[in-house]
Protein backbone atom coordinates (compact mmCIF):
# COMPACT_ATOMS: atom_id res chain seq x y z
CA UNK A 1 0.00 0.00 0.00
CA UNK A 2 1.49 3.42 -0.78
CA UNK A 3 1.02 6.20 1.72
CA UNK A 4 -0.95 9.35 1.02
CA UNK A 5 1.57 11.23 1.52
CA UNK A 6 3.81 10.01 -0.85
CA UNK A 7 3.23 12.54 -3.58
CA UNK A 8 3.38 15.30 -0.87
CA UNK A 9 7.03 14.13 0.63
CA UNK A 10 8.27 13.85 -3.36
CA UNK A 11 7.77 17.11 -4.21
CA UNK A 12 8.87 18.52 -0.91
CA UNK A 13 12.24 16.23 -1.32
CA UNK A 14 12.38 17.86 -4.65
CA UNK A 15 11.98 21.40 -3.65
CA UNK A 16 13.83 21.15 -0.78
CA UNK A 17 17.07 19.25 -3.17
CA UNK A 18 16.13 22.18 -6.24
CA UNK A 19 16.72 25.26 -3.53
CA UNK A 20 19.97 23.25 -1.92
CA UNK A 21 21.33 23.26 -5.85
CA UNK A 22 20.61 26.53 -6.22
CA UNK A 23 21.88 28.06 -3.26
CA UNK A 24 25.38 26.09 -3.87
CA UNK A 25 24.82 28.15 -7.42
CA UNK A 26 25.57 30.89 -5.91
CA UNK A 27 23.67 32.96 -9.02
CA UNK A 28 20.68 33.22 -8.10
CA UNK A 29 19.97 36.76 -6.56
CA UNK A 30 17.12 35.38 -3.77
CA UNK A 31 18.76 32.09 -3.29
CA UNK A 32 21.02 32.68 0.08
CA UNK A 33 20.67 31.06 3.20
CA UNK A 34 18.09 32.20 4.95
CA UNK A 35 15.70 31.31 1.88
CA UNK A 36 17.03 27.43 1.60
CA UNK A 37 16.65 27.11 5.86
CA UNK A 38 13.15 28.69 5.14
CA UNK A 39 12.19 25.80 2.42
CA UNK A 40 13.86 23.15 4.81
CA UNK A 41 12.36 24.02 7.71
CA UNK A 42 9.13 23.90 6.19
CA UNK A 43 8.81 20.97 5.18
CA UNK A 44 10.38 19.49 8.71
CA UNK A 45 7.75 21.12 10.20
CA UNK A 46 4.98 19.77 8.01
CA UNK A 47 6.67 16.42 8.71
CA UNK A 48 7.48 15.62 5.09
CA UNK A 49 11.26 14.99 5.47
CA UNK A 50 13.48 14.61 8.63
CA UNK A 51 16.73 16.49 9.64
CA UNK A 52 18.80 13.40 9.05
CA UNK A 53 16.98 13.16 5.50
CA UNK A 54 18.25 16.62 4.36
CA UNK A 55 22.01 16.08 6.14
CA UNK A 56 21.83 12.91 4.05
CA UNK A 57 20.90 15.20 0.86
CA UNK A 58 23.59 17.21 1.37
CA UNK A 59 26.12 14.84 1.29
CA UNK A 60 25.45 13.60 -1.68
CA UNK A 61 25.08 16.39 -3.46
CA UNK A 62 28.51 17.05 -2.16
CA UNK A 63 30.04 13.89 -2.93
CA UNK A 64 28.17 12.97 -6.23
CA UNK A 65 29.47 14.47 -9.04
CA UNK A 66 26.58 14.44 -10.98
CA UNK A 67 25.39 17.12 -8.84
CA UNK A 68 26.85 20.57 -10.01
CA UNK A 69 29.60 18.85 -12.33
CA UNK A 70 30.92 22.66 -12.83
CA UNK A 71 32.24 21.91 -9.19
CA UNK A 72 34.60 20.26 -7.52
CA UNK A 73 34.17 18.33 -4.24
CA UNK A 74 35.96 20.77 -2.15
CA UNK A 75 33.95 23.71 -3.75
CA UNK A 76 30.52 21.89 -3.03
CA UNK A 77 31.54 21.26 0.43
CA UNK A 78 32.55 24.31 1.15
CA UNK A 79 29.63 26.05 -0.28
CA UNK A 80 27.43 23.87 1.66
CA UNK A 81 28.86 24.14 4.84
CA UNK A 82 27.23 26.77 6.42
CA UNK A 83 24.02 24.95 5.48
CA UNK A 84 24.85 21.47 7.44
CA UNK A 85 26.25 23.95 10.16
CA UNK A 86 23.21 25.46 10.89
CA UNK A 87 20.80 22.03 10.32
CA UNK A 88 23.33 20.79 12.93
CA UNK A 89 23.36 23.83 15.54
CA UNK A 90 20.45 25.97 15.06
CA UNK A 91 20.96 29.55 16.29
CA UNK A 92 17.72 30.68 17.62
CA UNK A 93 15.03 28.52 19.58
CA UNK A 94 12.80 29.34 16.74
CA UNK A 95 14.60 27.19 14.13
CA UNK A 96 12.48 23.63 13.68
CA UNK A 97 14.93 20.90 13.12
CA UNK A 98 14.33 17.89 14.98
Amino acid sequence: MVKATSVAEDWYRRRVEKCMLEYARGLKRGAHLNWVLGVIEGAIRHGYLKRAEVLAMISKIESDPTYLPFMSQAQKIERLKPLRERLTHPRTSSEVFP
